[in-house]
């Protein structure tokens, strides 16, 4: 899609995302047109297979400034007195009629410097504001493109931080933008960042007011140097819509209390919408929270600085954390490098302190609206379940697996796609020092943090659990599989 008045359309490069077309983000200049007159390198990689290299021969290279190829080849012969042999020739000529790749390099390079200006940035032949997000703006460019399918389909995940949420969107992008020949059965996946205004773009019945992450200027999921885009319907998409961080606010203020109204409207189209979770045990995911982001001094450098909480410290502040992210937002604390994932009370104008785990019964009857509710144990049961609700295209087992499979190709053994985040990296000394193992904490250390997650974490994890074996047929007894004691309580 061009953009403004003055544009000059282009041939149809390799996107950004491997697609044949992008229509979001992409500003075609008459500087970036007029790249197409000029000698450029031929390429065999996708970004450079629609760039044609025109050669005139030495003339060319001489006009440049840029020595013939081939010289020394002459240079030897004529100073041996002998004659070019076959072979020799055919170098030579092959020489003569090819640019060298460092000078043909640097060229393309500057040209497409100066064709992009300064407010924007070269990539594999477009000139792309910096605002705008290549792979959003790639999924949006392919559900275009995409015959609109036969029902509507809308999964909102609640992406709970350190409950395994990040394996979940890789197979959500493997199904946007699939590998080895596989189908491609979504037609977008939104991130956190862009899922307020998502939502409040496409839904008219939420009741988002005046949203700061639509207003112009922002970084907008439509809009990319301040130009608006053409953008598809609900109606005709088989979407996903992340809930992380921040955006989880949004989805339990917003988005929870029309529900049932977006249950409706699906329905009506013959679509329907999907609502996902996955939570943790609690022992397990207090252990992955710390190591993620453990207390530190940030003034303090990267490479030596310490945690300023042993673990066990650091838990008593910790109570409530899931029942926190499912039913109340608001004593949800993230400060990653001071203090980490924490809870926090409210205490104005109230007669008693209220802290997370007084919202234990919210976060348990908030779970009652998920139509898929998982754990980390087992997480392929809950992709499947996930794909079967969304009335996603069916595949056979060995694509389903292929599809989640960690490493790629087909012989490869079957191990289950594993994302693990790192906010702190081997060789910094707050990584080992993190590094907590649970059979290597003492018996007073174990029994603290025991009573910690026995406050209200654990009663709704074992809510989950029965909730899990509601929403994913046969697995009964098979999302609770970790080596803590906690196990052994919920046999």
């Amino acid at each position: 899609m061009a953009i403004g008045d003055d544009t000059v359309p282009l041939p149809r490069p390799s996107s950004p995302c491997g697609g044949d077309d992008i229509t979001c983000g992409v500003a075609h200049t008459l500087a970036a047109a007029r790249m197409r007159s000029a000698p450029l390198p031929r390429r065999d990689t996708p970004h450079h297979t629609w760039l044609m290299w025109r050669s005139n021969g030495s003339r060319a290279r001489g006009a440049a400034g840029i020595p013939a190829a081939g010289t020394q080849h002459r240079e030897r012969a004529r100073a041996r007195e002998m004659p070019l042999s076959a072979s020799q020739r055919r170098r030579t000529h092959a020489q003569q009629n090819s640019p060298p790749a460092h000078a043909a390099n640097r060229s393309l390079r500057g040209r497409q410097a100066e064709a992009c200006g300064s407010s924007l940035h070269a990539l594999s032949g477009y000139c792309i504001h910096s605002r705008c997000d290549p792979g959003t703006c790639c999924q949006l460019a392919g559900s275009l493109r995409l015959a609109p399918p036969v029902a509507p389909s809308l999964l909102l995940f609640l992406h709970i931080e350190k409950t395994g949420g990040s394996t979940v969107m890789e197979w959500l992008a493997r199904n946007v933008r699939p590998k080895d020949a596989l189908a491609r059965r979504l037609s977008m996946s939104v991130r956190y960042p862009d899922a307020e205004c998502f939502m409040c773009d496409q839904f008219g019945l939420l009741d988002c007011g005046r949203s700061p992450a639509c207003k112009a200027g922002s970084r907008n999921f439509f809009m990319c140097n301040g130009a608006q885009f053409s953008r598809p319907s609900w109606d005709q998409l088989q979407v996903a819509v992340e809930f992380h961080a921040y955006a989880k606010a949004f989805f339990q203020s917003t988005v929870v209390p029309r529900l049932g109204e977006l249950r409706a409207l699906y329905e009506g189209a013959g679509g329907t919408v999907v609502v996902m979770t996955l939570l943790r045990e609690p022992v397990s995911h207090l252990i992955s929270v710390y190591q993620m982001w453990p207390p530190v001094r940030p003034y303090e450098s990267e490479r030596n600085r310490l945690p300023t909480l042993d673990f066990a410290a650091w838990a008593r502040g910790t109570a409530g954390v899931q029942v926190a992210a499912l039913g109340a937002q608001n004593l949800l604390r993230m400060t990653p490098m001071v203090r980490g994932m924490h809870t926090t009370r409210s205490c104005a104008g109230q007669a008693r302190c209220i802290e997370a785990c007084d919202h234990l019964s919210e976060a348990i009857k908030m779970l009652s609206l998920f139509d898929v509710v998982g754990t980390p144990d087992c997480m392929q049961s809950a992709l499947l379940a996930a794909g079967a609700k969304l009335r996603l295209r069916r595949e056979s087992s060995s694509d389903g697996w292929l599809r989640m499979s960690s490493v790629a190709g087909r012989l490869r053994p079957r191990e289950l796609i594993r994302e693990s985040p790192r906010a702190v990296h081997p060789g910094q000394a707050v990584y080992e020092a993190s590094r907590v193992r649970w059979e290597q904490l003492n018996a007073s250390t174990r029994d603290e943090v025991l009573n910690v997650v026995g406050r209200c974490d654990l009663a709704l994890y074992r809510s989950a659990l029965e909730r899990a074996e509601q929403t994913l047929p046969g697995r009964r007894g098979q999302c609770n599989q970790t080596r803590t004691p906690v196990r052994s309580s919920l046999a």
